[in-house]
């Protein structure tokens, strides 16, 4: 609740993403992780976690090699979420 709030903004109209949208792009993931090889993008995402698990070692490397395996996104984070934890607003 908010108690000062914009009366500009009262009536803001929000985006409407249509559903078909979401299964074309979970089709076009999985058949992205499905032409690429497995092996060298888990040898890198461990490189990852190691790296990630070391006080203050440097990241950006790693992760490029995610990223030049073939690694989406999510997999890279998904990575570094189980060495950092994410963060829970209570």
């Amino acid at each position: 609740m908010n108690c000062f709030p914009d009366p500009e903004l009262q009536n803001v109209e929000l985006l409407k993403v249509n559903p078909e949208l979401g299964r074309e792009r979970r089709g076009r993931l999985a058949k992205y992780r499905s032409r690429r090889t497995e092996g060298p993008l888990a040898e890198v995402l461990g490189k990852l976690k190691n790296a990630a698990g070391e006080d203050g070692a440097p990241l950006m490397e790693p992760i490029t090699d995610c990223v030049r395996a073939g690694g989406t996104v999510g997999e890279i984070a998904e990575a570094l979420r189980g060495v950092f934890g994410s963060f829970d607003e209570k």
